[in-house]
């Protein structure tokens, strides 16, 4: 049997590590950068993972646990909120100055006791203008505001909680409007603040763009609240989606001061909710008041006319009584211009005739002539062919005619014996009897 190995005690490991950790200068109070995940508060005390990852694709490189103890947490939050205008929350970068621990039971974890917030608006901030690159360069940033409003948008979709007094603002906002213009509007209910704030939002937008025919734009709506609540309108796939979608989008979110990339990149961005419908409202107005000018200016224009006309048949009807006269004038000098035209016309129509048609008469006498020769010279040819095609002609080329009772014999068959036939030469005949 072997012998057993020197050993120490588990707790006597942890002792060793515990000082050896405590001991080292280069553990204690240092100031590092990390990402938070997986924040939780249990009674006072602050837990979290500390995670920083590789830049190209975004994997954990180094993970540590993480606490700020109840004592030091409320003025480590307080420092932060009041520069940054938001809470600590999971994906935020901070900047912490924190101690190396040693607990036997949890191991390593490091104890934050202060905090740099100008770290993380810096790097909000980096974040932002790298979304805002991201769209411009992909060609999105303008996408939206290219699109027009209609003159006046009634049918709305509204993206907002339901319960949200901004939504009820914005509604009793619209329907109080004086002019008595009825707006209708149709709830896409979303999540405005926190981690499900951006893929809330694109659901929401997904099911309006699957019926986008239906609607004139987009209200995208919130109340007030921390400046904490916008972080989820600075994402580039939210921003991404309202930059494509295919009718204008307002959004009113309740800040005043703060822009988030969502604002830049939508078609209108107003202050409030109730900004907003008063936004719809004067657009509304405003398509009133130039109806209004438009009939205004018809009226005018009417009377204008109205009283030109009465001055015209004023005119008229003090010309009337002189109307007949003038007009038996001037139907009587006309009357005289063309009776006095008339000789002159006609023997100048007379003498245009004559020559008509003595070119006619000179064309038709030469048209005679020539279709005279040619029927000449037609009858000339067909009497050259009768007299070559005559009796005579055949016999003198040597050909007779053979006659029996004064009729042709054309056939040998027309003869028999003992017949007189009678043979006919140029320069006489003869009888002969055909013996067989």
């Amino acid at each position: 049997m072997s012998e057993i190995p020197k050993y120490r005690r588990l707790s006597e490991l942890t002792q060793d590590i515990g000082y050896a950790i405590y001991s080292e200068p280069k553990l204690q109070h240092q100031w590092i950068v990390a990402e938070i995940n997986g924040l939780s508060i249990s009674r006072g005390h602050c837990y979290f993972d500390l995670v920083e990852k590789e830049s190209t694709h975004g994997s954990i490189v180094a993970k540590m646990r993480g606490i700020i103890w109840a004592s030091r947490f409320p003025q480590l939050r307080y420092k932060f909120e009041s520069a940054t205008g938001q809470a600590l929350a999971n994906g935020i970068k901070v900047m912490l100055q924190v101690n190396v621990t040693w607990n036997s039971q949890y191991g390593i974890s490091l104890v934050a006791d202060d905090i740099f917030p100008q770290f993380t608006l810096g790097d909000i901030e980096i974040r932002r203008q790298e979304i805002i690159a991201r769209l411009k360069a992909e060609g999105l940033y303008d996408l939206n505001r290219e699109l027009c409003l209609p003159i006046v948008a009634q049918r709305i979709a509204v993206v907002s909680a339901a319960t949200a007094a901004g939504y009820g603002d914005f509604m009793n906002q619209l329907r109080g409007n004086q002019l008595g213009v009825n707006f209708h509007t149709t709830l896409f209910p979303a999540v405005l603040q926190g981690e499900q704030c951006a893929p809330s939002v694109i659901a929401a937008l997904d099911d309006i763009a699957a019926r986008a025919e239906q609607f004139d734009c987009v209200v995208i709506i919130r109340g007030g609240g921390a400046a904490i609540d916008l972080m989820g309108f600075d994402d580039y796939e939210l921003a991404a989606r309202v930059a494509r979608f295919p009718l204008p989008v307002i959004t009113g979110i309740g800040h005043e001061r703060d822009n988030t990339i969502l604002d830049l990149i939508s078609c209108r961005r107003v202050k409030t909710p109730t900004a907003a419908a008063e936004y719809l409202i004067a657009q509304a107005e405003e398509f009133v008041a130039r109806l209004a000018d438009c009939a205004s200016r018809i009226a005018t224009a009417a009377r204008e006319i109205m009283a030109a006309s009465k001055e015209q048949l004023s005119a008229l009807q003090s010309q009337l009584p002189h109307v007949p006269t003038i007009i038996t004038q001037r139907a009587a000098l006309k009357l005289r211009a063309l009776a006095a035209s008339i000789p002159g016309d006609a023997a100048k129509r007379i003498s245009i005739e004559r020559t008509a048609l003595a070119a006619t008469t000179s064309i038709l006498r030469a048209s005679l002539a020539r279709r005279s020769e040619i029927e000449t010279m037609k009858l000339d040819a067909i009497a050259s062919k009768v007299e070559l095609l005559s009796p005579e002609a055949t016999l003198k080329r040597g050909y007779s005619i053979t006659r029996l009772n004064g009729r042709a014999v054309t056939s040998i068959s027309r003869v028999k014996p003992g017949d007189v036939v009678t043979t006919v030469l140029p320069d006489g005949e003869f009888s002969s009897q055909v013996t067989h």
